[in-house]
């Protein structure tokens, strides 16, 4: 499974592109269907950057981001970004389901 960490402050489109293609050169995949998304770190993200991120893991065929250690604004974020992407792609908060 392709795993990405997001660090503390996380601002470009260039930055979220370069962040999913690094994860999948790592993984040594090219598609993958679900991904865990680390936030835990983030402080700060911009939306530019969260719609650049579900867009190329959308590309990458990913449906499903599960996202561990979020906040309110970035799930906020994550859910607008993937709402973007017609219903293509799913995030899946392990917050929510504490919450719930």
């Amino acid at each position: 499974m392709v795993e990405i960490t997001l660090p503390r402050l996380v601002g470009t489109r260039d930055a979220a592109r370069e962040l999913v293609e690094d994860a999948f050169r790592r993984a040594e995949t090219s598609n993958e269907e679900r991904i865990r998304l680390f936030a835990r770190a983030v402080l700060s993200a911009a939306p530019s950057f969260v719609d650049e991120l579900v867009a190329s893991l959308a590309r990458h065929g990913v449906s499903e981001i599960d996202v561990f250690g979020d906040s309110e604004d970035l799930l906020s974020k994550l859910d607008d970004a993937a709402n973007r992407q017609e219903g293509s792609v799913r995030i899946v908060s392990g917050s929510r389901l504490t919450n719930a």
